[in-house]
């Protein structure tokens, strides 16, 4: 996809401003590379890494061996996209299951309490009401991302 480095960098600076742990662990994904067992290395990337064994005089690149690659910018907007959706999925799908979870308990109320232990801080919430805000937020997300994702491709 043509500015796909460009949108990825754009898209990670957005998740970095709204969800900064979630960011970190997508650019460090991206730093590591992504492993490829020898024999499915592209063609020129193959060549280039058998020259440098054989100058070393170390054999040649086993069926078994593994390499680490750069992630191409498709793949790293690939990456991001379905990173972002799982999470999103992920959110609505926690919240659902609790409120089952209440729900067949037969629990009168479906709010929760979170409350610091000298209980100086309480931090309410109605699961039903965060279903639906999580339910419209997946939507969102899914609407944004889709047409990206159907340009560069699910990542694995």
């Amino acid at each position: 996809m043509q500015g796909s480095a460009e949108i990825y960098e754009e898209l990670i600076r957005q998740v970095e401003e709204r969800a900064a742990p979630v960011a970190t662990q997508i650019r460090e994904e991206v730093a590591r590379g992504r492993l490829v067992q020898g024999s499915k290395l592209p063609e020129g990337e193959r060549q280039e890494r058998q020259f440098r064994l054989t100058e070393a005089r170390l054999g040649r690149i086993g069926k078994d061996e593994m390499a680490v690659l750069p992630y191409t910018g498709d793949e790293r907007l690939a990456l991001l996209c379905q990173t972002l959706l799982t999470l999103a999925q992920t959110m609505t799908e926690s919240r659902r299951a609790v409120l089952e979870l209440a729900t067949n308990y037969e629990l009168t109320h479906t709010q929760i309490r979170f409350t610091e232990p000298d209980e100086a801080e309480a931090l309410e919430f109605d699961l039903a009401i965060e279903l639906a805000k999580a339910e419209q937020a997946s939507g969102q997300v899914s609407n944004l991302l889709q047409p990206i994702q159907q340009e560069v491709g699910r990542w694995p």
